[in-house]
């Protein structure tokens, strides 16, 4: 994925913070219900690690991790430039701003899991 995107970025695991939990609950309300919330925070792992769509954010400070489960989920994960990356957020995106995102060049699709 290093490669794909064109950055330089040590291998890492991807951590959760709690408060980082906290701040994604917010978008809560924008699952069709509970169950399908915690489906899609549950797949947190899968999106990263197997993808639909990635992308370099715009301010380059973060990478989108994009994966169909029931919605389409978006993961945005900070590159903090130390040994670590963190969960920023996660909340679904509708198709439009999906093929919007694909449209821009904003996130390219992915044909085989990252590593």
């Amino acid at each position: 994925m290093i490669k794909l995107l064109g950055i330089s970025c040590s291998r890492s695991e991807i951590l959760l913070g709690r408060d980082r939990i906290k701040y994604i609950e917010k978008h809560k309300r924008d699952f069709n219900s509970e169950d399908d919330f915690r489906k899609h925070i549950e797949s947190l792992p899968e999106i990263i690690q197997n993808p639909d769509y990635v992308g370099l954010h715009s301010d380059r400070d973060s990478i989108r991790f994009i994966k169909k489960i029931d919605e389409h989920m978006l993961v945005a994960v900070r590159l903090t430039g130390k040994d670590k990356l963190w969960v920023r957020s996660a909340y679904p995106i509708t198709q439009a701003k999906l093929d919007y995102y694909i449209n821009k060049g904003y996130v390219i699709k992915c044909t085989t899991p990252l590593d």
